[in-house]
C-alpha cells in the first residue's frame, strides 16, 4: 500500500429501493485515482451467499472495479488466501446481510491458527513476526500492532484501514464499519437487545433504509447512550461519506440526523 493515513469510509444505504448504488460506488472507486481498481468483497453478513455476490458483483463492476473476489471467511476458511486478497487490493467491500452475523464471523477467524498459550513463547514471536512482515512497508520500520491476543480479522482490518485502504460498507455491511449495532438474545423480544460492538471506523451509529418502519432500531440503539449523542438514517439511494477526523457528507437522499434529548429521540 502506498497511503500512510486512513481513507474515508464509505457508508451505502443499498435496499431495494435504492436505485443509485452503482454512482455512490463510482465516487467511493474514483479516489484510488487509478484505472479498473480490485476489490475484495466480504459477505460475512449474508453467510456468503451466492446470491448476493452474484447481484452486487456486476454493479461494482460497472461501477469501475477491475476485479471483484471474495474472500474466504465463512465457508472453506483459508487465511492466506483471505491474507494475500486483502493486502492486494485496493478496496475493501463488506456486502448486506445481518450486522450480527457478520461481525459474528470476522471476531471468529484468525489469520494464523498456531496454538498460543503462556509457555509458548517461540510460538507467539513466530506469529508477532509473520503479521509484521505481512503488513510492514519496505521502507519502514516495523510497527507495534495488535496484541498478542488479537489475531484475528478484526485488528488486521484495522491495520488495513490505519494505513490507507478504502473501505466501503453496503446494508448491513455501512452499519458494520461504524460503532455499534444491536444483537438480541431472543430476536423475538426487543427487550433482549444489547450493545454489539462493530468496526468503529467510522466513529458514529448510523441505521439504514428504515425510513419505512420510522428508524425504530435506530431509535432504540440511541437509548443505549447518554444524552445528547447523535445517530444518522441514511435512507434508500443515499450514502455518508466519513473521513477520518468524523467529517461527514451526505451523497444521494440526505440522510437524517437523530438526537438523544431526555428519554426522547428527536429529528434534528
Amino acid at each position: 500500500m502506498t497511503k500512510s493515513k486512513p481513507a474515508d469510509i464509505f457508508l451505502i444505504a443499498g435496499g431495494p429501493k435504492s436505485k443509485n448504488t452503482k454512482a455512490i460506488l463510482a465516487e467511493a472507486l474514483a479516489q484510488i485515482k487509478k484505472k479498473a481498481p480490485s476489490v475484495a468483497y466480504i459477505g460475512t453478513a449474508s453467510d456468503d451467499n451466492k446470491d448476493f455476490f452474484l447481484m452486487l458483483r456486476p454493479i461494482i463492476m460497472s461501477a469501475g472495479a477491475g476485479s471483484v473476489t471474495i474472500v474466504p471467511i465463512v465457508r472453506r476458511f483459508d487465511p492466506d488466501k483471505a491474507r494475500d486478497i486483502l493486502l492486494a487490493s485496493d478496496v475493501v467491500f463488506i456486502s448486506g446481510g445481518g450486522v450480527d452475523m457478520g461481525m459474528k464471523y470476522l471476531h471468529k477467524r484468525n489469520f494464523y491458527t498456531i496454538s498460543i498459550s503462556k509457555d509458548n513463547a517461540a510460538a507467539r514471536r513466530r506469529c508477532r513476526k509473520r503479521i509484521v512482515h505481512t503488513l510492514r512497508k519496505p521502507t519502514t520500520q516495523p510497527t507495534k500492532l495488535a496484541k498478542e491476543s488479537e489475531l484475528g480479522l478484526v485488528p488486521f482490518f484495522r491495520e488495513l484501514y490505519n494505513r490507507g485502504k478504502l473501505f466501503c460498507g453496503i446494508s448491513a455491511g455501512a452499519i458494520m464499519l461504524c460503532r455499534y449495532w444491536m444483537h438480541w438474545r431472543d430476536p423475538d423480544d426487543d427487550d433482549t437487545a444489547e450493545l454489539l460492538d462493530c468496526l468503529g471506523f467510522a466513529p458514529l451509529l448510523c441505521d439504514v433504509h428504515a425510513e419505512e418502519d420510522n428508524w425504530e432500531e435506530m431509535k432504540r440503539l440511541l437509548g443505549f447512550f447518554p444524552q445528547g449523542t447523535t445517530g444518522y438514517g441514511i435512507p434508500a439511494g443515499g450514502a455518508l461519506r466519513v473521513a477520518p477526523d468524523g467529517k461527514i457528507k451526505a451523497i444521494g437522499s440526505l440522510s437524517i440526523k437523530f438526537i438523544k434529548k431526555g428519554t426522547d429521540i428527536i429529528i434534528v
